[in-house]
This record gives C-alpha cells, structure tokens and sequence, in this order.
C-alpha cells in the first residue's frame, strides 16, 4: 500500500462511513462488539462439518405459491392480505433463467414516494419456497417507511422466518435432499469469513481517522496486536474489492444508486447483518416465542425512539451494546461482556441442537 493507494481508501471509507451515518448507525457505533461477536461465532462454525446438498425436482409455480402461502397462513394469517395483494400488485417477479444474481427484497424510497420489488431466483427446489417465505417477511416490514432499526434487525426476521419455514417442510415429510436445511448456517459462515476480512480496517478508522502506514502501530498499543504486514495486507485488500465495486457497471435498477450506498451496500453492511441476523434467529428460534418474532415484525418501523439492546430486550434476547447505554463504568463494562457471552453460548447450543437434527442429510 502506497500513499496514494492509502488515499484512495481513506477517500472510500469516508463516504462509506458518512453513509452508514444516516443508514446504518447501528453498525458503525458498534463496530468492536460487532467485530468480536463474529470472531467468535466464526470460530465455533469453522469446526462444523455442514453437508447440504439438494436436488432439483418437479415443483410448479403453482405448488411453491401454494406451499408458501400456507406457511405464511401458519405464522399469521393476517398476513395473508399481503401475500394476495403481492401476488396481484406485479411487485413480485420470478426468475426462471437465472437473471438475477440472488433472490432480493428491494425498496426505494425517492420523492416522497415508495417503490417495493420482490426478486425470486428460482433453483427449482423447495429454497425457492424458503426465498419466497424470506423476501416475503422483508416485504411486511419494509413495504412502507422504513424505520431507524429496520436496517439492523430486517435480516433477523427473514432469517427466523426463513428457518421455520424450512422445519415446516421437514415436518411436512419433504425429504432432507429437497430442502437446503443447512443454507442459513452455510451463508452465515461465508459472510462471517468475508468480514472478518476487513473488520480490523474498519475498526483502525473508526477510532484513529484516516489509516496510514503507521495506523498498525497505534492499532497494536491500543486494541490487538497486529504486523505491519497484516495490516497493509488487508488495508489492500478492502482497497482492491471497493475500487473494483466503484468502477463496475450498475444495473438498471441501481443507476440511482449513490456511490457511497454502492460501495457500503456491496457487502460491508451486507455481511454484518447476515451475521448478526443468524446470530439472532437461532437465539430466538429456541428461546423466543413465535408471536413475540410476529409483533416485531409488525412493529419495528414504530419503535425509532428504542435502540436494538432495548427492541431485543422487549422479546426476550439479553444482549447488549456499550454505544446504547448512556452510563458505561467498568463494572458495567464487565456485565456487558458477560451478557453477550451468554448470549453466544445459548445461540450455539440452539445451533448444536439444528444441527443435531439435520445436518449430513440424516435419513428419517
């Protein structure tokens, strides 16, 4: 990494961070807690042997819209109004040629008016009922204006969503190779990887400004040891990945897209929120009640005036974040961490215990 080179990243992460300022305030104030919860989680599903594998077979569009809509009725059948209005509105579209990268819940916000798009990547499986059932929750809880907390907490409930709709069909007598059961905990780890990739780089600037050949000296005194080798390394690597996101091409549904949204968007808000999200849903999956994940869901565009420790804390999830609490001594320091390791065990053991029941393809 040459200055110029050091320059150029400093100039991203500037317009990165002042984006996540109005977006993703959550992330940023909390980058270290953050950082060392996907640490930690990555070293625990590292060890896991995950086998996924499924086939392809006969479903119809008609059967997934069947299917899904009946899982949908099973978590709350007032949510069956949005399922039809969906389905009639032309917001939903499914590919059958693999036009799109992904599956995705788009939502727009531009001149006082709302614009939703629900994107399904068809693999011709049961993941595409698991799509559905995911897009469609985002769907619920970002169709009209999104709210302070939206970004931090839309990807937990699509993922516990995502999860129940999976043991739905397991339970219904799918066989194990026709659902992706292991999808979530396999995405997980790949965004968990790919973080922890640049967490260090985003962490070095969040306290010490703008990075330099010598930010890995103060990085080193203050929070972890780190080489002068490593540090550029992976000053470089982030460097690389925005410069290549910032010269490519955008699509034609995001040519309105900001610079500074393209580059925060691509994957470094992506990934920690695919991570906390996971983190989350296997919490709640095994100690939260469903209809607690409903009214969330229900109402997480009305609760602006609550920070996410608060919101999780209103269902039952003790976890906590030193930026949201307003008087932080040692002693409270010490309980925080405490709080969060618990949290983490108990997430694992609802982990360990999904994984007990459906991982290798185990044969009923």
């Amino acid at each position: 990494m040459n200055e110029k080179r050091y320059k150029e990243l400093n100039e991203y992460l500037n317009e990165i961070f002042k984006h996540c300022e109005e977006e993703n305030f959550f992330f940023l104030r909390n980058i270290e807690e953050l950082a060392k919860m996907n640490d930690i989680f990555l070293q625990y599903i590292m060890d896991k042997q995950i086998e996924d594998k499924t086939i392809e077979n006969k479903l119809t569009f008609e059967d997934i819209l069947t299917i899904t809509r009946e899982i949908i009725a099973s978590i709350d059948k007032n949510y069956l109004k949005d399922f039809d209005t969906l389905m009639a509105s032309g917001i939903l579209d499914f590919s059958f040629e693999q036009e799109y990268r992904d599956s995705c819940f788009t939502h727009i916000e531009s001149r006082g008016q709302i614009y939703n798009l629900v994107d399904i990547n068809r693999e011709f499986n049961y993941d595409d009922v698991l799509s559905f059932v995911h897009e469609f929750i985002h769907f619920t809880n970002g169709k009209e204006k999104i709210g302070a907390n939206w970004n931090a907490l839309t990807e937990f409930l699509s993922i516990y969503f995502e999860i129940y709709a999976a043991e739905y069909l397991f339970n219904k007598g799918i066989p194990n190779d026709e659902i992706h059961l292991m999808d979530r905990l396999t995405i997980a780890k790949q965004h968990a990887i790919t973080l922890s990739r640049y967490e260090i780089v985003l962490l070095a600037y969040e306290k010490f400004g703008p990075l330099n050949k010598d930010t890995y000296q103060i990085l080193s005194k203050t929070i972890l040891n780190i080489s002068e080798q490593q540090f550029e390394l992976e000053c470089y690597n982030l460097y690389k990945n925005l410069r290549k996101i910032d010269r490519e091409e955008s699509s034609e549904k995001k040519k309105t897209q900001s610079r500074a949204s393209k580059l925060s968007d691509a994957f470094i808000t992506r990934n920690y929120r695919y991570v906390f999200g996971t983190l989350l849903a296997f919490y709640a999956k095994s100690y939260v009640n469903r209809e607690d994940i409903v009214y969330l869901n229900n109402h997480i565009n009305e609760m602006d005036e609550k920070s996410v420790t608060e919101i999780c804390h209103s269902i039952g999830i003790n976890i906590g974040f030193s930026s949201e609490i307003e008087e932080m001594d040692l002693q409270m320091e010490v309980a925080l961490q405490k709080r969060n390791t618990e949290f983490l065990m108990k997430t694992f053991a609802s982990m360990d215990d999904y994984l007990g029941k459906y991982n290798n393809n185990i044969k009923r």
